[in-house]
């Protein structure tokens, strides 16, 4: 099953916007995650999705984000990084 996240992460130029911790949360424990291995077909989007997930699922856990949140996949010729987060006093967290 795939949740409303997946085209954010999958898709270039796509956002998504988290009110709350617990909205973040609920999210991410309904996602997709299957990441085949190397000789499976594993590609960089396999790659983004998968550590996407985990930090946000970390950094919400330990109450390291102010909310809202903006998660932005950036537009094709911006990468990296792998994706943008965007807080409410405008701080900007990326990962490549």
């Amino acid at each position: 099953m795939s949740h409303e996240i997946d085209p954010v992460l999958l898709r270039l130029g796509h956002s998504i916007h988290f009110e709350d911790r617990d909205a973040l949360l609920e999210t991410l424990d309904q996602l997709d995650q299957p990441v085949p291995g190397r000789d499976g077909g594993r590609n960089r989007d396999h790659r983004e999705h998968f550590c996407m997930v985990h930090y946000l699922r970390f950094v919400a856990g330990e109450d390291l984000l102010s909310f809202p949140v903006i998660l932005k996949k950036p537009p094709e010729g911006q990468d990296p990084p792998d994706f943008v987060l965007t807080g409410p006093d405008g701080r900007r967290e990326t990962s490549s």
